[in-house]
């Protein structure tokens, strides 16, 4: 988790965290972690059951269980360390370029933190690793709605452009839907009612979703004020690829 922030944070920001406030959070979090489990371990077998705070003397497990107390706070140590760099950072920390580790997947090849569009032209993948494979005269993807939200479809096999495909637009309605459904399973343990009461509920969220998500309702099939971008001195356009340089 820790080093998933660490490598996403300049993509996700535009900054990069600081490298030596980096190498503490990790020996902190390394010996902490070991310190809290590794006597946890030797405590099991030695007969203390999970989830248990008071025991007696005798037992000998007050050492075991100190040391793991002093691992815990290490952790938190490691933690407050983690924290302090990340607003640190996001405050003054150096600016990010757009591929620090020299990544090879799509997204390094644009800006940190990228655009609101993501890319100004969908590229093509020339190899199976899509940055350090790509060639000069790399294709482009052109002809795409600006006003909607599309991708292009293509061949399985050759990736030939087959059709572009529009997603839906941002909608309240799935976050209705889960509130009726947490609803239902909560309401459930009072009255046996809540079930047919939340499907009722879900059938009328569901349709009106469907509804508004209809064939009449999307482009290209829109009104034509709607869609401007898809027909150029009178004829569609239709998705092509094209060399960049």
């Amino acid at each position: 988790l820790f080093g998933a922030v660490y490598y996403w944070f300049p993509k996700m920001t535009g900054r990069m965290l600081n490298e030596r406030a980096g190498l503490v959070n990790f020996v902190l979090m390394f010996v902490g972690f070991n310190l809290v489990f590794f006597p946890m371990h030797i405590l099991g077998l030695d007969g203390m059951p999970r989830r248990i705070y008071t025991y007696v003397t005798e037992t000998g497990w007050g050492n075991l269980n100190m040391l793991a107390t002093i691992g815990a706070f290490t952790m938190g140590v490691g933690a407050v360390v983690f924290v302090s760099n990340v607003v640190y950072s996001l405050l003054k920390g150096p600016k990010a370029p757009d591929n620090p580790w020299g990544s090879d997947t799509l997204e390094w090849s644009v800006s940190s933190p990228p655009p609101a569009y993501n890319y100004q032209y969908i590229t093509s993948v020339e190899g199976p690793n899509a940055l350090w494979d790509r060639t000069p005269q790399y294709s482009i993807v052109t002809g795409l709605h600006v006003n909607f939200r599309e991708f292009l479809a293509t061949t399985i096999h050759d990736a030939v452009p087959e059709h572009r495909h529009t997603s839906p637009k941002p909608s309240i309605v799935p976050l209705l839907l889960a509130i009726n459904t947490a609803g239902g399973f909560i309401a459930f343990m009072f009255t046996a009612w809540a079930i047919p009461a939340a499907l009722f509920g879900a059938f009328v969220v569901l349709f009106f979703w469907f509804l508004s998500n209809s064939e009449e309702h999307r482009p290209p099939f829109s009104a034509p004020s709607d869609n401007p971008e898809y027909l150029v001195s009178g004829e569609k356009v239709e998705p092509s690829m094209e060399a960049a340089g």
